[in-house]
């Protein structure tokens, strides 16, 4: 399963891309998407687009994990914010990407068990858990990698949301309840 982790900006926006397998995770790829700041906002979009649309096509992620909006004081800044993460989200569901839409506490709770740490705590925690080198602190980078890794804590193989889908896909509601109290038949009172 391919996990594309996305943090939105009109500035910078960060990518990361992991690979579940079982219960393992590995980096596929990473990095930023720079955009112009010299362009008006709908041409900065559209490279947005352009640029996100290519790495959707040559990876193709199975899921996509967007931070949730959040409310910035200046207005303006929260809307552009917002028009980026409009297009992310039609660029996945062009391509019939699962979004998987996530609080930034949620992702630090995933990561680091802290739904309070900082971003240089969350970042060294990546890099462990990634087994990734240490690079110079890019924290848009560092937020796609643990919101995609976060993404695949929530669906991707081994979750408890993943198993539930999976029963419920293959075996139908009635089995997949039936599947869980065999296995779980320590929780049944009688």
């Amino acid at each position: 399963m391919i996990i594309l982790g996305v943090d939105p900006g009109t500035r910078t926006t960060g990518y990361g891309i992991i690979r579940f397998e079982k219960n393992n995770y590995s980096v596929v790829d990473s990095g930023i998407i720079k955009l112009d700041e010299k362009k008006d906002i709908s041409a900065r979009l559209v490279t947005l687009y352009s640029r996100l649309t290519t790495l959707i096509d040559a990876w193709k992620p199975v899921c996509m994990g967007v931070e949730t909006a959040f409310f910035n004081k200046n207005i303006a800044s929260t809307m552009k914010l917002g028009n980026a993460k409009g297009v992310i989200l039609l660029a996945a569901a062009q391509h019939d990407i699962q979004i998987v839409e996530l609080s930034p506490r949620e992702v630090k709770r995933h990561v680091t068990g802290n739904g309070n740490a900082s971003k240089q705590q969350v970042e060294a925690m990546i890099f462990r858990l990634l087994n990734m080198e240490a690079r110079t602190q890019d924290f848009d980078m560092s937020d796609a990698l643990a919101i995609a890794l976060s993404a695949g804590f929530s669906v991707g193989p081994g979750s408890a949301a993943h198993k539930t889908v999976t029963q419920t896909v293959s075996r139908g509601k009635r089995s997949a309840w039936a599947s869980y109290v065999n296995q779980n038949s320590d929780r049944i009172i009688k």
